[in-house]
């Protein structure tokens, strides 16, 4: 099983509380409910004592930052907003394209293994294990990933991200490593029924 990240500095709790600013009913019971979840679970994973994987990023943090992007649209909202253990650069770069499908998401690591050869004026991309062993990762894992065998975990993507920022000259996002798609749940689209930018994706 995929290596779960736990939410130490409180992410998904900040991004609830600035909603619930606006959506007072918006309770963490309520959030989990409306995800599917059980709400003792998503209260620890608040708390930062429950691990959360790849898969449930994709379904609780995608509704997030739809709810979010809805609420605010003035405002990008990035990865970055639900796992701040990793600073944003100071000037955001455009998002990647995204998915559309609710509750999905894409690892885009052999596009930017392909950035970095052509950075590095090598003949191909940064290979798989030359990456693997700069990261400490098992030997398997990103090819995993890469296949899609595996769904990766948030701590490979924090080790990728540290990665190819420091190796490419350009600023880079979370999203430009991980995307998830954006999307409110439908039961919680009558709290944003209001918001004019709302497009509503049930899953």
């Amino acid at each position: 099983m995929a290596a779960g990240w736990t939410d130490e500095r409180g992410g998904l709790r900040a991004c609830r509380t600035m909603l619930a600013e606006w959506y007072p009913s918006l309770t963490s019971k309520a959030l989990a409910g409306a995800f599917g979840f059980d709400p003792a679970w998503y209260s620890r994973v608040e708390s930062g004592k429950a691990g959360l994987t790849v898969p449930n990023l994709a379904k609780l943090g995608g509704g997030i930052l739809g709810l979010l992007q809805a609420t605010f649209p003035e405002r990008v909202w990035t990865l970055h907003d639900i796992i701040p253990d990793v600073l944003a650069p100071t000037r955001l770069p455009d998002l990647p394209p995204l998915p559309t499908e609710p509750n999905t998401f894409t690892w885009r690591i052999a596009p930017l293994r392909d950035e970095l050869g052509q950075a590095q004026q090598r003949r191909g991309p940064i290979s798989i294990p030359e990456l693997t062993a700069a990261l400490g990762l098992q030997h398997m894992v990103l090819y995993d990933i890469e296949k899609r065998k595996s769904p990766g975990s948030i701590p490979t993507l924090i080790k990728l991200y540290d990665y190819f920022s420091r190796h490419l000259a350009r600023p880079l996002l979370l999203d430009h490593i991980l995307t998830i798609a954006r999307y409110v749940p439908a039961d919680l689209a009558p709290l944003v029924s209001l918001q004019p930018s709302l497009a509503v994706a049930g899953y």
